[in-house]
């Protein structure tokens, strides 16, 4: 990677590529024998995570807090992405039992930041709330947030829940 194309962040792999979240604002696609880039789409400022789902890419923009969209490319063209606004610093996607779910700290620094999760829904590309959360992990049907926050930067509390994708129902126990 050149500096030009700036910090790799994250990457996921799907049909024989290699697609990459880099700092210039840019998804890069690889081929995964070679490693050899073969195209590169604009997405946002500062794009963190990235998933695949039924051909598409989604990939959240944080912006550092300036950027509030959600990411979508077509693998097939590759040309060209989609926007779709969210709310600002996103920073985590995640799939969950066919679904996607999305993080972040919805504000920019010095704001304070209001850590939403929300059940991303593509067929209307709107996004519902489901709680507060700074990490996300999945399992089968089950999105798991953790949210560990501190009101004074001395002492933190860290609370645990998890979501049920297929009833929508939030539980303190799996």
């Amino acid at each position: 990677f050149t500096e030009e194309q700036g910090q790799p962040r994250y990457a996921v792999a799907e049909g024989g590529k290699v697609y990459v979240t880099l700092y210039s604002g840019n998804v890069i696609r690889l081929d995964a024998k070679t490693l050899q880039p073969e195209g590169m789409v604009q997405v946002g400022n500062n794009p963190e995570q990235i998933i695949e789902k039924d051909g598409l890419l989604y990939c959240v923009n944080s912006g550092w807090g300036y950027d509030n969209r959600l990411s979508i490319i077509d693998t097939r063209t590759f040309e060209t992405a989609e926007h779709v606004e969210i709310f600002p610093n996103l920073q985590r996607i995640i799939e969950a039992g066919g679904e996607i779910f999305l993080q972040g700290y919805g504000a920019a620094y010095p704001e304070p930041f209001t850590y939403p999760v929300v059940h991303y829904h593509p067929d209307t590309q709107t996004a519902t709330p489901v709680g507060q959360g700074t990490h996300l992990a999945a399992y089968g049907d089950k999105l798991y947030v953790a949210f560990c926050y501190s009101p004074d930067y001395v002492s933190y509390t860290t609370e645990f829940y998890s979501y049920n994708t297929r009833t929508g129902k939030v539980s303190e126990t799996s």
